[in-house]
């Protein structure tokens, strides 16, 4: 087994001085991609970010169903797209405003919003009354929507 000195002694440096300089990569499926090492590094701050990205969501979806847990009076809750963004829409279980709810719900977006470990997270909160599932169509993404279901009884 190659130890990390080893292994780093026989890998490939790409120095941005060199950042016009191409690069072929050829993966296992025989396919061919031809970059500068300026696109490449590009690229792996991407994939970096959309892996930190994908991590954050984890964490985000933990902590809105910790809320959704002490939460009263939701009927129902997604996580969805609304305007190229990330949207949790809340749908109360009744019509009448609550104060006690909607300070709830203000204090977990700005929880959200200020938490380091979220940083790449940016999200709206929503309440709504009761609606059919078909006039809350307009605030949901069917290319992107996540259900909490409620386990109370």
């Amino acid at each position: 087994m190659a130890t990390t000195t080893e292994a780093a002694s026989q890998a490939l440096h790409l120095k941005w001085a060199e950042k016009d300089r191409i690069i072929v990569v050829e993966p296992e499926d025989q396919d061919r991609y031809v970059l500068k090492v300026s696109r490449a590094v590009e690229l792996l701050g991407l994939v970096s970010r959309a892996d930190k990205f994908q991590r954050q969501l984890i964490v985000l979806q933990r902590e809105l169903a910790k809320w959704l847990q002490s939460a009263n009076g939701v009927d129902s809750a997604f996580l969805t797209l609304r305007e190229g963004a990330l949207s949790f829409v809340v749908i109360r279980a009744n019509v009448q405003y609550d104060d006690h709810f909607e300070d709830s719900l203000s204090d977990l977006d700005f929880t959200i919003a200020n938490d380091v470990d979220l940083d790449l997270v940016k999200i709206d909160t929503i309440a709504l009354p009761p609606a059919s599932r078909e006039s809350l169509n307009s605030f949901l993404d069917s290319e992107f929507l996540l259900e909490y279901i409620s386990h109370a009884s």
